[in-house]
């Protein structure tokens, strides 16, 4: 059973990894969906997820469950769109 946790959780760190690797797209969405960020805003984002949690927290007051929930639903789709384009 601990196996089958550290597969998943290899397979996650890899797909997060990947959307890194695509930040410059997935800024893009960023920006596009909540235009009161900034491209410094996002500079200092950087593809870290928790930073990008409390910067919507923050810019739009959302309650901290909302903006995580708002973040790996962005995430989510652009993997989905990542793995149909590959």
């Amino acid at each position: 059973m601990e196996n089958e946790f550290y597969v998943v959780q290899e397979s996650e760190a890899f797909m997060k990894r990947d959307v890194l690797r695509k930040w410059k797209h997935l800024r893009g969405e960023v920006n596009t969906l909540w235009t009161q960020i900034t491209e410094e805003d996002l500079d200092s984002v950087n593809g870290n997820r928790h930073r990008l949690v409390r910067l919507l927290e923050h810019r739009y007051g959302l309650a901290p469950e909302r903006a995580e929930r708002e973040v790996d639903l962005l995430v989510s789709d652009f993997e989905v769109r990542l793995g149909k384009a590959a």
